[in-house]
């Protein structure tokens, strides 16, 4: 069993400071989390923080913490920090500018749409995520796939989970930079947090993936946590102003009653919120089970990656494992390990 996976660091190390953790009964609970996560055959890595201390580091079927995996669906989460950083710096006006103000136009009906319906999913387009996104992705002009497509509805009004829309925000950063997305991503943001080794797919048009494609490392993945937990800071150094942290996580369309035992479920600008009993999590989601959940009231931080080149049935039941894994043992342990002291 332990051949399958690496734990680099379980509870000896700190993420971030210099704390030693005293080991106690809490060992137990640690090591069943462990032996559940290996039990969730499609699974690459677990890593847990809380506190700014990593208590758990697993890497899972021959994956370690070198291993760049590809995001998938996080990517939109991580474009809406970068959208952030662009109204922060006067390259983007506000949420109220439109696409068409950067872009070709095809009709009257496009020049409605607003970067908010953009952020928020909520551009009238007409999609079917599971119906198109293939189709999409391999088209040859995937901008052009979306701008082809009919208005459906007012924007802004409902909400419907588009990949393609959400990849016009990619090219909105594009033009208003005047540079490239993965050139303005690692000079504003991942540079700042430390993150010096990432994979960005383009498209046909050679525009970066606004939805899909960034591949990162599962600590990676953690500072772009911690730097939402920290309220757009890091280290002492504000990359975001708070009060677009708070935006972005803010509901903005109510989607499903519950979610395995994940409740309320709503989404916010390109950031999924969700209750478990008295906890209110924020959460960036990729196929297959990629996550990186922000749990402010336990100060914690949870991210898995898993292999995503998997049918819809696959994928969703690893999605389903990883969160009864998080509900159950994860969240418990967490709540618990308060009996955990950091001394100097």
């Amino acid at each position: 069993m332990i051949s399958k996976y690496i734990i680099a660091v379980t509870l000896l190390f700190s993420f971030g400071c210099s704390n030693y953790i005293e080991i106690n009964s809490e060992v137990s609970l640690h090591d069943q989390i462990i032996n559940e996560a290996y039990d969730i055959d499609d699974l690459y890595s677990l890593l847990v923080i809380r506190n700014d201390n990593l208590i758990i580091e697993s890497y899972f079927n021959g994956n370690s913490h070198v291993f760049l995996n590809n995001t998938q669906s996080v990517t939109k989460s991580i474009m809406s920090l970068l959208i952030g950083i662009a109204i922060e710096n006067e390259i983007v006006a506000d949420t109220n500018v439109k696409f068409c103000d950067y872009y070709f136009c095809p009709n009257e009906a496009f020049s409605n749409i607003s970067l908010q319906n953009l952020l928020s999913m909520s551009a009238g387009i007409s999609w079917d995520e599971t119906r198109d996104f293939v189709p999409w992705l391999s088209d040859l002009s995937q901008v052009e796939y979306i701008l082809k497509k009919t208005i459906v509805g007012s924007p802004g009004e409902n909400f419907n989970y588009n990949s393609g829309a959400c990849h016009l925000l990619s090219v909105i950063l594009n033009e208003a930079t005047k540079t490239d997305l993965q050139e303005f991503a690692i000079r504003n943001l991942f540079l700042p947090l430390g993150i010096n080794k990432i994979s960005w797919q383009k498209d046909t048009q050679g525009y970066f993936q606004g939805s899909t494609g960034l591949a990162l490392t599962p600590m990676d993945l953690t500072k772009l946590g911690k730097l939402i937990l920290q309220k757009g800071s890091w280290n002492g150094e504000v990359i975001l102003d708070s009060t677009w942290i708070e935006k972005i996580l803010s509901p903005n369309f109510y989607v499903r009653k519950n979610w395995s035992e994940f409740e309320d479920i709503s989404y916010g600008d390109l950031w999924w919120i969700a209750n478990i009993n008295d906890q209110q999590i924020y959460f960036a989601w990729g196929y297959g089970g990629q996550f990186l959940f922000v749990m402010p009231k336990l100060n914690s931080i949870v991210v898995t990656t898993a292999k995503w080149r998997v049918d819809a049935s696959d994928a969703s039941s690893t999605e389903e494992d990883i969160l009864q894994l998080v509900t159950n043992y994860i969240i418990p342990y967490l709540k618990n390990s308060e009996s955990l002291r950091s001394t100097p």
